[in-house]
């Protein structure tokens, strides 16, 4: 039997590595090359923006959720540091900011892509 930990441990790179293999056939992020077990994922869009607004929607929608105790904060800043982003000082603000100017019928290119991919 697995244990716990180590069993989400698992699902969370199976879960990564199907997401990166689903994104190199469709774009070729990963060069075609597949991502190893022990190979650390990396981001490669250049607006951070959008990483934020994706992390922030899944947690939201409790498809990942903090730790007790950890808060939204802190689990957007490990999802960061574990794909290789460093966020830049005034991230909360800009996140924060990319929501308050929108109209109630924008949708971030992000999720946008995403919909238009399985569509």
């Amino acid at each position: 039997m697995i244990e716990s930990g180590k069993l989400e441990l698992l699902v969370k790179y199976k879960c990564i590595n199907q997401l990166f293999e689903y994104l190199d056939s469709e774009f070729g992020v990963l060069q075609h090359k597949k991502v190893e077990k022990h190979t650390t994922p990396i981001w490669i869009d250049k607006n951070q923006t959008s990483f934020l607004q994706l992390i922030e929607g899944l947690i939201d929608l409790e498809y990942i959720s903090p730790r007790p105790n950890q808060g939204k904060e802190k689990l957007i800043r490990e999802c960061a540091t574990f794909f290789g982003i460093k966020l830049s000082k005034n991230w909360k603000s800009n996140l924060s900011k990319s929501k308050n100017e929108l109209n109630s019928n924008y949708v971030p290119e992000i999720f946008r892509s995403l919909i238009q991919l399985w569509e």
